[in-house]
């Protein structure tokens, strides 16, 4: 979760979902290319206060939406932090996709080729 008004700031950024484990159990169209099944998010919803459909594409496959429920209290959480904490700069451009590429990196045991994120608004 981040906002971009007044600035740029990164309230909160949860670990991985859990799924059922199957649910990656679809060909992959481009395995000389993609070694390991994944999920890449598209579109999000916000269905009902405490329910998100998220959108998105397995393997390059198969399109597919998830429900997520029962995140409210994780943002109420983070949105009262925030209003306590009004006043405390924002990350430095880039961070949250290092942050991504260290979980993503943890989480598959593989070492992504980085590169310098720049800002396109600089």
């Amino acid at each position: 979760m981040m906002t971009i008004e007044p600035t740029f700031k990164i309230i909160y950024m949860s670990d991985c979902i859990p799924y059922p484990e199957k649910t990656l159990d679809i060909p992959i169209v481009r395995y000389r290319f993609i070694p390991k099944p994944f999920f890449f998010p598209v579109g999000l919803i916000l269905e009902k206060p405490d329910s998100l459909i998220v959108g998105g594409h397995i393997n390059d496959h198969s399109s597919v939406l998830f429900r997520i429920r029962g995140f409210q209290q994780s943002l109420d959480s983070a949105i009262k932090y925030h209003i306590a904490n009004p006043h405390k700069p924002g990350p430095d451009v880039g961070v949250l996709h290092d942050q991504a590429r260290a979980m993503a990196e943890r989480y598959s045991g593989l070492k992504l080729a980085g590169g310098n994120i720049t800002s396109v608004y600089a």
